[in-house]
């Protein structure tokens, strides 16, 4: 999965193995480790309580939440995009 910010912007990139992942355990995440022994953590999840894609930054991790309907459906059509 790749991170793409620009403004107000935050772009998820999966690979096919990605989505597979989000389907099976219902996350996943990447971590960018910096040389001060901090890091950024960025997670896709699917969220059972959630009524539209929604985004948090808490500390110094960055959560993208998908309603769990929606995720599902998507991991299993040949939808390319959500937002």
């Amino acid at each position: 999965m790749k991170l793409r910010i620009k403004g107000a912007s935050v772009r998820l990139r999966l690979t096919q193995r990605d989505v597979r992942a989000l389907e099976e355990r219902g996350f996943i995440e990447e971590r960018v480790p910096f040389p001060s022994g901090s890091s950024l953590t960025y997670r896709l999840a699917r969220d059972n309580g959630a009524a539209r894609i929604q985004a948090s930054l808490t500390d110094t991790v960055l959560e993208v939440r998908l309603p769990e309907q929606l995720a599902r459906d998507w991991c299993r059509n040949d939808t390319v995009t959500l937002s």
